[in-house]
């Protein structure tokens, strides 16, 4: 099971979540996420 796990982990398939910012001109929350191509996104 762990290496399931482990082998999802380090797929290049993950966005990864760093947190969230504001916008100190406007006051809205932002998230800070990896970039990906639409071509990476799949439905």
């Amino acid at each position: 099971m762990w290496e399931y796990h482990i082998s999802v982990l380090s797929s290049n398939d993950i966005i990864y979540f760093y947190g969230f910012t504001k916008d100190p001109n406007t006051s809205k929350y932002m998230v800070v996420i990896d970039y990906a191509n639409k071509d990476l996104i799949k439905h």
